[in-house]
């Protein structure tokens, strides 16, 4: 008969799979449904939503608003150009996060301060950070009040459903990163599994992965609370953003070592070998 399999101390159970901040507790989810992992991801994907809104509504739309009453009561841009009565080049309204500027001829004579500056010249409007700038043309197509009178109500009435679109469409667009990045890090799961004789489906490796993401998601949702503070820039804030890719490939390599163990039944001896046949 054979010897009986040895169990492992703490195995593992899909009810585990609640937390995913420790690479145990990863694992777990590649033994629990997909529905249990939904639930994790969407309360994560609403954590880093609410976050994003918080630090906007502290960071920039107090400069938005207050670039508005900093308007003139006449402006438009009409036929690719902005129409504009008041001095250029001016700021309209900053803080160390986000600066509001209209610069007519482009000079840069305002200078640069905050993290963001948003810069209004004759035919373009200009975004520069710390990654340099970017520009677009306003496009003879279009037409845009830029006044006081006509923009103050549209803002006012407009900003919160603005925030929540753009929490929605992050929350989106985390779900699909979230299930395309587990897909690609299946094969690495599976192969981490495999060397280490850990048990894991095609399936439980996806889950893994996705779960393995999550941590570095809540250090973005940090890194947003941080920025809304005011107690790091916006340089700082990209560092932690390519931390929590890190992240998640660290969980992603650790969590598998924590899959069940695939257990064998030592080999029966022979009867008939030399140990056995009685022989000197």
């Amino acid at each position: 008969m054979s010897a009986p399999q040895k169990l492992p101390d703490k195995p593992l159970t899909p009810t585990q799979a609640w937390q995913p901040f420790t690479p145990r507790g990863v694992a777990a989810f590649g033994l629990a449904t997909f529905t249990r992992l939904f639930f994790v991801q969407a309360a994560v994907a609403a954590l880093v939503g609410f976050t994003l809104i918080w630090a906007l509504r502290a960071a920039w739309v107090p400069v938005i608003s207050e670039a508005i009453q900093q308007l003139p009561e006449t402006g438009i841009i009409r036929h690719g150009q902005l129409n504009f009565s008041g001095p250029s080049p001016q700021r309209l309204a900053e803080n160390s996060h986000l600066a509001v500027v209209i610069d007519l001829d482009g000079t840069r004579a305002a200078g640069h301060v905050a993290d963001v500056e948003v810069a209004f010249e004759k035919k373009r409007v200009v975004l520069r950070g710390p990654l340099g700038a970017w520009w677009r043309e306003y496009g003879s197509e279009y037409r845009f009040s830029f006044n006081r009178p006509e923009l103050t109500p549209w803002w006012d009435a407009r900003r919160w459903t603005l925030l929540a679109l753009l929490a929605l469409a992050l929350a989106g667009s985390v779900f699909a990163s979230w299930w395309l990045l587990a897909l690609l890090y299946v094969p690495l799961v599976k192969f981490i599994a495999f060397f280490a004789d850990r048990a894991v489906t095609w399936g439980g490796a996806w889950r893994v992965a996705a779960a393995a993401l999550l941590p570095g998601a809540c250090l973005v949702a940090l890194g947003l609370l941080l920025y809304g503070f005011g107690v790091i820039p916006l340089f700082q804030f990209g560092l932690l953003y390519t931390l929590h890719i890190v992240a998640g490939l660290v969980f992603v390599i650790t969590s598998p070592f924590f899959l069940p163990k695939i257990f064998t039944a030592p080999g029966v001896k022979n009867p008939f070998g030399p140990e056995n046949s009685g022989l000197e």
